[in-house]
């Protein structure tokens, strides 16, 4: 592929709708995530301690 014609598939990339949407799902996902990483590491400590708690009355 020549440059110009990657720069044509660039330039209608960003001015097509689609590349809008595909943007913003990328930064809903983005938002998701951090709100995963966030609820895990929150819930952790919690599991952890339940866990090593029953492992302990187990044993």
């Amino acid at each position: 592929m020549t440059f110009s014609k990657f720069k044509n598939h660039l330039t209608a990339f960003f001015k097509s709708e689609t590349g809008s949407t595909t943007a913003e799902y990328a930064v809903i996902a983005g938002f998701v995530s951090i709100v995963v990483v966030g609820a895990v590491a929150g819930l952790g400590d919690g599991v952890y301690n339940t866990m090593t708690n029953s492992a302990n009355v187990v044993n």
